[in-house]
């Protein structure tokens, strides 16, 4: 069984990031005006949790920000996966809209900022139980 503090360092590193981004995105959740911010954290934090996780199947490391087409990678390992390729997929756009001109501004409300962030929050749970298990 692998203990965090066990697993090869860059794994590690990937996944404290990707909670970093959770953190960063917790504190604008009540607050509308921060929902780009809010957006482009969970997806930051769901891909470096996503990539972290590659990373220990010794995946090799690819420049992409496509949630879904690293989930699709991912579920090879973590079949529970497949429960998060529509945020995966929601997330990216919120990433691509926010990065990318021409986006549009980000329109979430409180309530569904919370629904994004207690998603990514289950994900990193469905991946650090697997995690700790291999």
């Amino acid at each position: 069984m692998n203990k965090p503090d066990s697993l090869p360092p860059l794994v590690r590193e990937w996944i404290e990031r990707g909670r970093q981004d959770l953190g960063l995105a917790a504190l604008g959740l009540d607050h509308e005006e921060n929902a780009d911010a809010v957006a482009v954290s969970l997806q930051q934090a769901m891909e470096k949790i996503i990539k972290g996780a590659l990373l220990a199947t010794g995946w090799r490391l690819r420049k992409t920000h496509d949630l879904e087409s690293l989930l699709y990678e991912l579920i090879e390992h973590i079949p529970e996966c497949r429960d998060y390729l529509d945020l995966g997929r929601i997330l990216t756009t919120f990433f691509e809209e926010d990065r990318y001109p021409p986006g549009s501004k980000i329109e979430l409300n409180v309530e569904d900022m919370h629904y994004y962030f207690d998603n990514v929050e289950r994900f990193l749970d469905t991946v650090l139980s697997w995690l700790n298990t291999h």
